[in-house]
């Protein structure tokens, strides 16, 4: 290869690197500041999010701009969502589609858009290392993101993971969780796992987290159209 052409392959990967630093969402980083370091002034941001909540009608029923403005700003106060994805007794079909689905490669919507420390089918730690993250990861508010239905048979021996029963695990994982979000008809209702005889006694999220709101989202896979 001709040092010229070396050289324009390394200033490319060095543009490429570059631009990955700046478009990534920090950890800790409020989107008011990420915007800011990707050049966006505040008075910019400000703008759009006016436009947005004046688009959906936000301002007129809250109280005019003023009201506005402090959505805008507590929008601008935003950090980067984590979310933990879970996969439990389930195909990998759900998740599968999802990656398939998005205009944007699910690397942009991993490391720009969410924190996603845990998720079994993508992440690079196995092992330890990821038991690790997804203990860390569940000390703090989080999404909640569920595929799979649930073994309560024979006290759930029929998934488990690092030795832990998907129920005992799902139930230590929604312990901090915002939100929760039950992911194709397993996690919705037990899908083809629950049909009679049923051997695992398989049911869905919903059945389990009794005491918390769960958005169930069925399909096999769930289609956006």
């Amino acid at each position: 290869m001709k040092r010229t052409e070396l050289s324009s392959l390394k200033e490319a990967e060095q543009a490429s690197l570059n631009h990955e630093i700046l478009t990534t969402w920090r950890p800790g980083e409020t989107l008011g500041e990420h915007m800011e370091r990707r050049g966006v002034s505040r008075r910019e941001f400000n703008k759009w999010c006016l436009k947005m909540i004046a688009l959906m009608g936000v301002a007129s029923v809250s109280g005019g701009v003023s009201n506005a403005q402090e959505i805008a700003d507590k929008m601008a106060g935003l950090k980067r969502p984590v979310v933990i994805w879970l996969q439990l007794q389930e195909c990998t079909g759900c998740l599968e589609s999802t990656i398939r689905s998005y205009n944007e490669e699910i690397g942009d919507m991993v490391l720009s858009a969410v924190s996603m420390p845990y998720v079994e089918l993508l992440m690079a730690p196995s092992g330890e290392a990821a038991n690790q993250a997804l203990e860390e990861a569940i000390k703090e508010p989080h999404i909640l993101v569920i595929n799979g239905s649930v073994p309560v048979n024979d006290g759930g021996i029929y998934c488990t993971v690092a030795g832990e029963t998907v129920e005992h695990l799902l139930r230590r994982c929604a312990e901090n969780a915002s939100y929760i979000l039950a992911v194709g008809s397993c996690a919705y209702f037990g899908s083809i796992q629950a049909a009679r005889p049923n051997p695992t006694g398989a049911v869905g999220v919903r059945d389990i987290l009794t005491d918390r709101t769960v958005i169930n989202v069925p399909g096999c896979p769930p289609s956006g159209t």
